[in-house]
């Protein structure tokens, strides 16, 4: 993550050390919030229903990676 040109939020229970600046790990994040910022380029999704449904109403695109 640490050449790209964006800022990078991760969803994940566990803490992690060496990470690039622009990668933010939390456990918990306002994800309606950030899907709704303007600045927000595509999320990464593993495609539960509320988080697509909150993608569609806020035109977020959508990149989905079923892990269930």
């Amino acid at each position: 993550f640490a050449e790209l040109p964006y800022t990078v939020l991760w969803k994940f229970e566990e803490e992690m050390s060496g990470l690039p600046k622009n990668l933010h790990i939390r456990p918990w994040m306002p994800q309606s919030s950030i899907l709704s910022h303007p600045n927000v380029k595509v999320f990464i999704t593993h495609g539960g229903l509320l988080s697509t449904l909150e993608s569609l109403n806020f035109g977020v695109p959508v990149i989905a990676m079923p892990v269930f």
